[in-house]
């Protein structure tokens, strides 16, 4: 670059370019959230035990519980099918539009669900300890 470039720029930029990327203060905050992320996300995954049963919900009313040690193909008339095999239950069909409830994939643990609203249809994981939150999904105390 000429000099008559240099000299049209703003101080800001020579400001940026003789400081340092980081500091210690900004490495140190990044390694922090990324540690609270990481336990988040292991928290998450890995603090409810696995269900016993299935609870099918459509427009709010309980229409089936299904033992999850069973394999199974469940055709509701909305347009839903369920899959039950080898404690995991999920969505493989649906006529809804967005198709959430199929890309929820399976679930198997104690208080997921899978939600497809535009059929109003819930289904909920059951355990032998059922105290886990509808909303939250964790143990209340």
């Amino acid at each position: 670059m000429n000099s008559s470039n240099q000299e049209k720029r703003p101080k800001l930029f020579s400001y940026y370019r003789q400081s340092k990327p980081f500091l210690r203060a900004d490495i140190l905050l990044l390694a922090v959230l990324l540690t609270a992320a990481v336990l988040a996300a292991v928290f998450s995954y890995t603090g409810k035990p696995l269900g016993e049963r299935a609870e099918i919900y459509i427009g709010g009313e309980l229409v089936g519980t299904y033992d999850l040690n069973q394999n199974k193909e469940i055709v509701y008339e909305i347009g839903i099918t369920v899959h039950i095999h080898d404690g995991e239950i999920a969505v493989t069909e649906s006529d809804c539009p967005d198709q959430l409830c199929v890309h929820m994939g399976a679930i198997s643990k104690t208080g997921d669900r899978i939600i497809c609203a535009p059929n109003k249809f819930v289904v909920v994981i059951r355990g032998e300890n059922n105290d886990y939150g509808a909303i939250t999904g964790r143990r209340q105390s």
